[in-house]
Protein backbone atom coordinates (compact mmCIF):
# COMPACT_ATOMS: atom_id res chain seq x y z
CA UNK A 1 0.00 0.00 0.00
CA UNK A 2 2.84 2.35 0.82
CA UNK A 3 4.56 1.73 -2.51
CA UNK A 4 1.31 2.45 -4.35
CA UNK A 5 0.72 5.65 -2.36
CA UNK A 6 4.27 6.76 -3.11
CA UNK A 7 3.86 6.01 -6.82
CA UNK A 8 0.64 8.04 -6.97
CA UNK A 9 2.22 10.94 -5.10
CA UNK A 10 0.92 13.59 -2.78
CA UNK A 11 0.85 13.59 0.97
CA UNK A 12 -0.52 10.89 3.23
CA UNK A 13 -2.80 11.84 6.14
CA UNK A 14 -1.27 9.92 9.03
CA UNK A 15 -4.03 11.02 11.43
CA UNK A 16 -7.00 9.74 9.41
CA UNK A 17 -7.06 6.22 10.89
CA UNK A 18 -6.75 7.20 14.54
CA UNK A 19 -9.49 9.83 14.15
CA UNK A 20 -11.91 7.69 12.13
CA UNK A 21 -12.17 3.95 12.92
CA UNK A 22 -13.62 3.32 9.45
CA UNK A 23 -10.26 4.36 7.98
CA UNK A 24 -8.15 2.21 10.32
CA UNK A 25 -5.56 0.21 8.40
CA UNK A 26 -5.91 2.37 5.27
CA UNK A 27 -3.81 5.12 3.74
CA UNK A 28 -5.56 8.40 2.98
CA UNK A 29 -4.23 10.71 0.26
CA UNK A 30 -6.27 13.89 0.85
CA UNK A 31 -4.99 15.83 -2.18
CA UNK A 32 -6.15 12.98 -4.44
CA UNK A 33 -9.38 12.38 -2.49
CA UNK A 34 -8.25 8.77 -2.33
CA UNK A 35 -8.19 5.99 0.25
CA UNK A 36 -5.93 2.99 -0.33
CA UNK A 37 -6.94 -0.22 1.40
CA UNK A 38 -5.30 -3.60 1.15
CA UNK A 39 -6.26 -7.22 1.65
CA UNK A 40 -5.27 -10.73 0.71
CA UNK A 41 -8.95 -11.74 0.51
CA UNK A 42 -10.38 -12.78 -2.83
CA UNK A 43 -13.32 -11.12 -4.51
CA UNK A 44 -16.14 -10.60 -3.57
CA UNK A 45 -14.98 -10.33 0.05
CA UNK A 46 -14.77 -6.78 1.40
CA UNK A 47 -16.61 -5.21 -1.55
CA UNK A 48 -19.43 -3.82 0.68
CA UNK A 49 -16.94 -2.52 3.24
CA UNK A 50 -14.86 -0.68 0.63
CA UNK A 51 -17.99 0.84 -0.88
CA UNK A 52 -19.02 2.01 2.61
CA UNK A 53 -15.60 3.65 3.08
CA UNK A 54 -16.00 5.46 -0.27
CA UNK A 55 -19.45 6.75 0.58
CA UNK A 56 -18.70 7.70 4.20
CA UNK A 57 -15.31 9.33 3.54
CA UNK A 58 -16.31 11.04 0.27
CA UNK A 59 -13.07 9.69 -1.21
CA UNK A 60 -12.50 7.20 -3.99
CA UNK A 61 -11.14 3.88 -2.69
CA UNK A 62 -8.50 1.69 -4.30
CA UNK A 63 -8.58 -1.83 -2.85
CA UNK A 64 -5.26 -3.56 -3.43
CA UNK A 65 -5.82 -7.31 -3.46
CA UNK A 66 -2.62 -9.28 -3.08
CA UNK A 67 -2.30 -12.92 -4.05
CA UNK A 68 1.08 -14.51 -3.35
CA UNK A 69 0.97 -16.49 -6.62
CA UNK A 70 -0.69 -14.00 -8.98
CA UNK A 71 0.44 -10.68 -7.57
CA UNK A 72 -1.61 -7.54 -7.09
CA UNK A 73 -4.94 -6.63 -8.60
CA UNK A 74 -7.18 -3.69 -7.78
CA UNK A 75 -10.82 -2.84 -7.27
CA UNK A 76 -11.85 0.81 -7.50
CA UNK A 77 -14.81 2.25 -5.63
CA UNK A 78 -16.01 5.66 -6.68
CA UNK A 79 -17.32 8.09 -4.09
CA UNK A 80 -19.91 9.58 -6.42
CA UNK A 81 -22.28 6.68 -6.79
CA UNK A 82 -22.32 2.97 -6.41
CA UNK A 83 -19.87 2.33 -9.25
CA UNK A 84 -17.26 -0.37 -8.67
CA UNK A 85 -14.53 -1.27 -11.13
CA UNK A 86 -13.31 -4.76 -10.27
CA UNK A 87 -10.18 -6.64 -11.21
CA UNK A 88 -7.79 -4.10 -12.68
CA UNK A 89 -4.02 -4.37 -12.98
CA UNK A 90 -1.53 -1.59 -12.31
CA UNK A 91 0.24 -0.34 -15.43
CA UNK A 92 3.01 2.22 -15.62
CA UNK A 93 5.56 3.41 -18.09
CA UNK A 94 8.85 4.60 -16.66
CA UNK A 95 8.39 7.96 -15.03
CA UNK A 96 4.67 8.06 -15.85
CA UNK A 97 1.48 7.94 -13.85
CA UNK A 98 0.03 4.75 -12.44
CA UNK A 99 -2.89 3.44 -14.49
CA UNK A 100 -5.46 0.84 -13.56
CA UNK A 101 -6.31 -1.22 -16.62
CA UNK A 102 -9.01 -3.90 -16.76
CA UNK A 103 -7.67 -7.44 -16.44
CA UNK A 104 -10.10 -8.54 -19.14
CA UNK A 105 -8.51 -6.17 -21.65
CA UNK A 106 -11.82 -4.37 -22.21
CA UNK A 107 -13.29 -1.53 -20.22
CA UNK A 108 -12.35 1.81 -18.75
CA UNK A 109 -8.72 2.64 -18.01
CA UNK A 110 -8.24 4.87 -14.99
CA UNK A 111 -5.20 7.05 -14.36
CA UNK A 112 -4.20 7.69 -10.74
CA UNK A 113 -2.55 11.05 -10.14
CA UNK A 114 -1.86 13.18 -7.09
CA UNK A 115 -5.02 15.08 -8.07
CA UNK A 116 -7.15 11.92 -8.04
CA UNK A 117 -8.54 9.24 -10.33
CA UNK A 118 -9.08 10.26 -13.95
CA UNK A 119 -11.15 8.16 -16.36
CA UNK A 120 -9.49 8.08 -19.75
CA UNK A 121 -11.04 7.44 -23.13
CA UNK A 122 -7.98 5.65 -24.46
CA UNK A 123 -5.58 3.15 -22.84
CA UNK A 124 -2.01 4.23 -22.07
CA UNK A 125 -0.54 1.75 -24.54
CA UNK A 126 -0.80 1.26 -28.30
CA UNK A 127 -0.25 -2.46 -28.80
CA UNK A 128 -0.94 -5.53 -26.65
CA UNK A 129 2.79 -6.14 -26.18
CA UNK A 130 3.06 -2.76 -24.44
CA UNK A 131 0.07 -3.67 -22.27
CA UNK A 132 1.66 -6.95 -21.21
CA UNK A 133 5.09 -5.37 -20.64
CA UNK A 134 3.69 -2.55 -18.47
CA UNK A 135 1.52 -4.63 -16.13
CA UNK A 136 2.97 -4.55 -12.64
CA UNK A 137 2.37 -7.79 -10.78
CA UNK A 138 4.40 -6.83 -7.67
CA UNK A 139 4.75 -10.48 -6.65
CA UNK A 140 8.36 -10.54 -5.49
CA UNK A 141 9.01 -6.84 -4.94
CA UNK A 142 6.35 -4.40 -3.71
CA UNK A 143 7.22 -1.68 -6.19
CA UNK A 144 5.14 0.13 -8.78
CA UNK A 145 7.99 1.13 -11.05
CA UNK A 146 7.11 0.69 -14.70
CA UNK A 147 9.06 -1.36 -17.19
CA UNK A 148 8.04 0.14 -20.58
Amino acid sequence: MGALAEAIGGGIDLDAGPHDPLLGGTMVLPEANLVIAGTNCRRPLLLPEALLIAQASMHDVVMLRFDVDRGASFDLFLREGRDVKCCHFAWRSRGGDIWFIPASGKGTCIRATRQGLIFEKWPPFVVLEQRAAGIIRAVHLPSFEGVC
